[in-house]
């Protein structure tokens, strides 16, 4: 078990399980569709989808506890960022968005960005 020892595992895991929670929002909120007032947004949280979105983002918060017991924050955040690159990845591939140019190169400085952050641990 020495990969649950590794801390970046366990952002690795944080990260995947966020991606999730916003594809399950996502998946949600287009089986709802439009979301008028409050009541229609307090009433999103009926659907099942949007309910295990939110479970996702709450497991994901739990693991990044103990990511935040063996990394430095100002090391283990910025990798968080690695997790816009999963979903407009997986947007692309599941829900068919469109990603333009400019989102590309937005996330490719993304992922320069994570790179030179993850490299930097000491």
């Amino acid at each position: 078990m020495a990969l649950l020892k590794n801390p970046l595992s366990w952002l690795f895991c944080s990260v995947c399980l966020g991606a999730t929670g916003q594809l399950l929002l996502k998946t949600g909120v287009k089986q709802i569709g439009k979301l008028e007032g409050l009541t229609g947004v307090l009433g999103a949280f009926r659907n099942p989808k949007v309910l295990a979105g939110f479970a996702m983002y709450g497991i994901s918060s739990l693991i990044y506890l103990k990511v935040l017991e063996k990394c430095d924050l100002s090391y283990a955040y910025p990798l968080i960022a690695s997790s816009y690159v999963i979903v407009v990845l997986l947007s692309y591939f599941i829900f068919h968005e469109a990603v333009p140019p400019k989102r590309v190169l937005g996330l490719l400085c993304v992922c320069v960005g994570v790179y030179l952050i993850g490299s930097s641990k000491v």
